[in-house]
């Protein structure tokens, strides 16, 4: 029984890992949290100055879930490249690092400072508002995505390490998932690794539990690879 997935060439031991924005960057959760449990970490946004975040209140709870503004707070890639990438390499799992930023030369600065550490993937971040063009979100512009990808893509492949970045957008499945059963039908749908957030907050321990029942319907159903369901709903 295997639940490794692979993504863009990188191996990921399963397919769980944390929603950007919903898990910190790790540290916050790794005494709920093994983290070396998890496919991947995915760290909230990184910017490369300090970001305050929107004032409170800024989380509401709701019937369903939870509204959220915080608005991206983090302490800088400062900070991040000297506490949080150090810590996190202390784990046998995979980094995938959350870029932020308010321009273009904002992303670029922060995937150079990262292209000197070893991080796995760069996850970019594009719901950013675009402080250039009026405040409008990078992705809401097709040809700002293109471009901010274009220029990006040359310096995440000199990095010491190899990483592949991805641009924001559900390409992991994602969006209110908190149970085996929600894996399930995301991987039977065609996804191939699964973010959850939400759920984060109401359970802490859900991403083990979660992996802990994966291997176990495996095992009860005689499936030796997730490929094996990958997509048959689809």
């Amino acid at each position: 029984m295997n639940t490794s997935i692979n993504i863009a060439g990188i191996t990921f031991k399963n397919p769980i890992m944390p929603a950007s924005g919903t898990f910190g960057s790790g540290q916050e959760y790794s005494e709920f949290v093994d983290l070396n449990q998890l496919g991947a970490v995915v760290t909230k946004g990184v910017s490369l100055t300090p970001w305050e975040g929107n004032p409170a209140p800024r989380i509401m709870e709701t019937s369903s879930g939870m509204i959220n503004a915080v608005g991206l707070q983090n302490p800088g890639i400062d900070v991040f490249i000297e506490r949080d990438i150090p810590f996190l390499q202390k784990f046998d799992t995979k980094i995938i690092v959350n870029v932020c930023g308010n321009s273009v030369s904002d992303y670029l600065q922060v995937v150079e400072r990262l292209s000197e550490t070893v991080v796995d993937m760069l996850e970019i971040n594009i719901s950013c508002p675009n402080v250039e063009h009026g405040g409008i979100a990078f992705g809401q512009e097709p040809k700002m995505v293109e471009y901010i990808t274009s220029e990006i893509k040359p310096i995440a492949l000199r990095m010491v390490y190899q990483v592949c970045h991805a641009v924001k957008i559900p390409v992991i499945g994602m969006g209110g998932i908190a149970t085996i059963n929600d894996v399930l039908e995301f991987i039977m749908a065609g996804a191939t690794g699964v973010a959850i957030g939400t759920a984060n907050f109401n359970n802490p321990f859900v991403m083990p539990e979660i992996i802990s029942e994966l291997s176990k319907y495996m095992e009860e159903n005689n499936i030796e690879t997730l490929d094996e369901v990958r997509g048959i709903v689809g």
